[in-house]
């Protein structure tokens, strides 16, 4: 089934996602050099680039080439954290799947299958804890460029939440309040808050269409609010019917 608001994506939208991706890369090369290619900093910054690809729908060739070393270092690393190695397997099966390499996703989700018995979901989970400390320290900084990014974080750290259902996780549950703080710094609170959270979800709803309607709502793209989904698909936000 075709997912909603593809129809929605806009120039300024798509050029934010390749901006966003670029300073990813950029942060993944610092974390290299700083802590060693194959550091849990390192691993974390990639899975974050591999989360942004994925959700844009694209560059599933690159999500390859930046998760397989990893998952070849924690064959040999008994410390190795689960949950990070986990949706590293995650990301890469889908990969394979959008590359029509059926075999090699099914051999990757076989062997990561006892993988799953030694999750502790009491602790938080790294990759969401990830996302949302980039968005904040991005809105942090200020300038125009890294709000704009820090709401792509941010926006895909809420995707990532509702997706994957993290309210049901105690541990986890905390974090849509501290979106809800986020979101609200870039203008979009009460019933726009709510509007995207229904549809903050990566497997029904585009995600770039999805950000190529809230950008305007944030002050931060250029080019006016256009109206969204039809009666009886999707309702918008408040001030997008109004526009």
């Amino acid at each position: 089934m075709a997912k909603s608001f593809v129809s929605k994506r806009t120039p300024s939208a798509e050029q934010r996602m390749e901006d966003t991706a670029e300073h990813h890369r950029e942060y993944l090369r610092s974390m290299g050099r700083e802590y060693g290619r194959h550091s849990p900093e390192a691993s974390m910054a990639r899975l974050i680039l591999a989360a942004h690809y994925s959700a844009g729908g694209q560059n599933y060739g690159d999500m390859e080439s930046l998760l397989c070393g990893d998952l070849t270092v924690a064959k040999g690393d008994q410390e190795a954290n689960t949950r990070r190695v986990l949706w590293a397997r995650s990301l890469l099966i889908e990969a394979y799947f959008y590359l029509n390499r059926i075999a090699e996703g099914m051999r990757i989700s076989n062997e990561g299958k006892s993988l799953a018995r030694n999750i502790d979901m009491s602790a938080p989970d790294p990759l969401l804890e990830a996302l949302l400390q980039r968005a904040t320290a991005l809105k942090a900084k200020g300038d125009i460029e890294s709000r704009q990014r820090g709401f792509v974080v941010a926006l895909l750290t809420l995707s990532w939440y509702v997706s994957h259902g993290f309210e049901r996780s105690r541990a986890d549950a905390c974090v849509k309040d501290r979106l809800r703080s986020l979101f609200e710094a870039y203008r979009i609170r009460g019933d726009e808050w709510e509007w995207t959270v229904k549809h903050a979800h990566l497997t029904r709803y585009d995600f770039v269409g999805l950000l190529s309607i809230l950008l305007p709502h944030t002050g931060l793209a250029p080019e006016p609010l256009t109206a969204v989904a039809k009666r009886g698909s999707a309702r918008t936000p408040r001030r997008a019917a109004q526009h």
